[in-house]
Parts: C-alpha cells; structure tokens; sequence
C-alpha cells in the first residue's frame, strides 16, 4: 500500500494489523465518532499550497513536509456492506456526506486504524454535489463539447449541462440595465445604491448570466469575474 498516495499501489495490501472481530453495533458506534467537525491533516498529494507550491509538485519531487491539520466536518457516515473474508482481505462499503476540504481517502485510512486495522480505498464515487442532490449526475462519455452545446442551444435545444445560474442558486442576483450590463462587461465600475455588501450574480436585462460581480456596500459594483458571452 503506498501511504504517499493513500492507494494500493500493489494487488495485495500487507496487513500490519489482523483485523479481529467486531460486531456490526460496535463497528457502527466507531463510524458514529467521526462524525461532526474534526481535524484532518492534508495528504501530499493534494491540491493544498504551503508557501505558493501545491503539496503534489512537492511530493512528486520526492519531498515531504509537514502539514497543518484543516477543518472538517462530517455530516454522516454509514456502512454499506461488510464482507469479512475477500482475497485481500476485510472489505467495508460506506457512504458518506462530507462537507468542502474533506480528504476521503485519508478518512478511509483514519477509520481502519480506529478499527484496529489498516485499510485504503479500492473504489470511491461521487454521488452527487451540493444543491444537486436530486439532479441525475451524466457519465463522461456522453458529456457534451462546447461546440456540440452551442449548436444545440442555436437549435433551440436543451443541452444535457446545467446552468451556471442552477450551481449558485442562494448567491443573491442583480439584474442590470442594457447599459448597465454593457459597461460592466467593459470592465466599468456601476454605482448602485441598492447592492448590499458581497457578492453576487449579475444578469443582463434578459435574465442571462453575465458573471460575477462584487458590491462594496456603499454603492459601488465592480465585475469578478465574467462571461465572454451571457449564459
């Protein structure tokens, strides 16, 4: 098993611990300690930056540094199925509700040793993402190209991705003038007095997405982040 990557890098994984035997409550009563907020610290492979450098770049060139421990919360943790005797081993399904920054796979390794084993992940898949709870997630293989989406919106034709606006559905929305709409895409700071302090979704005067805009509370919004075109 290689502990850098937090996958099994071999066929078999050598067990350092045996795994004893544990009833399906008391299994369940360790899953149920982990849930709630908790620290966790960051694997070296990961995206998390110490000093302008992604954690990967640094272990790819064979280094490792120390990490800070990152808050976590978790909403629930459940288990699937068990199966006590497979070629390699224990085998324990769960599934489980995390929020942002959670790392399932050093999860996975912190709840095996709390079973008094050692364990990696063998398969992880994403069931859905917040707000998209009840939204059918698509496969790769028939996702879209930009070029195949803007010819089914030409033809008037729903395409299979959602809306930007559908990803931030409690950011609040402000919806601008044709003027206004035109100088914040010329990247024009717009006073206006209604905008509370934050951020927020600026649309044209159609309903379509322009992009991202920051209001300073005092009247005064500038753009973030923008479309080239209206979504």
């Amino acid at each position: 098993c290689c502990y850098t990557t937090h996958q099994c890098s071999i066929p078999a994984c050598r067990k350092r611990y045996r795994l004893r035997k544990r009833s399906s409550t008391a299994s369940h009563q360790t899953m149920q300690r982990f849930i709630g907020g908790s620290e966790q610290v960051p694997p070296m492979y990961s995206a998390v930056k110490q000093q302008g450098q992604p954690l990967y770049k640094l272990a790819r060139a064979g280094k490792t540094v120390e990490r800070a421990a990152r808050r976590i919360h978790i909403d629930s943790l459940d288990c699937v199925a068990w199966q006590s005797d497979t070629p390699t081993g224990p085998s324990l399904d769960c599934r489980v509700i995390c929020r942002k920054g959670t790392y399932v796979r050093v999860l996975a390794e912190d709840l095996a040793l709390a079973l008094g084993t050692v364990g990696h992940v063998t398969a992880l898949r994403r069931e859905w993402v917040e707000p998209f709870d009840s939204a059918p997630l698509q496969a790769m293989a028939p996702m879209q190209t930009l070029a195949q989406v803007e010819a089914l919106v030409a033809a008037g034709q729903r395409p299979s991705l959602v809306t930007p606006l559908a990803a931030m559905p409690n950011t609040p929305q402000l919806r601008l003038s044709a003027s206004q709409a035109a100088a914040l895409q010329r990247g024009q700071r717009l006073a206006i007095d209604t905008c509370p302090l934050g951020l927020m979704l600026a649309l044209d005067s159609q309903g379509r997405l322009l992009g991202l805009a920051h209001s300073d509370g005092a009247g005064e919004l500038s753009a973030k982040r923008l479309f080239v075109t209206p979504m």
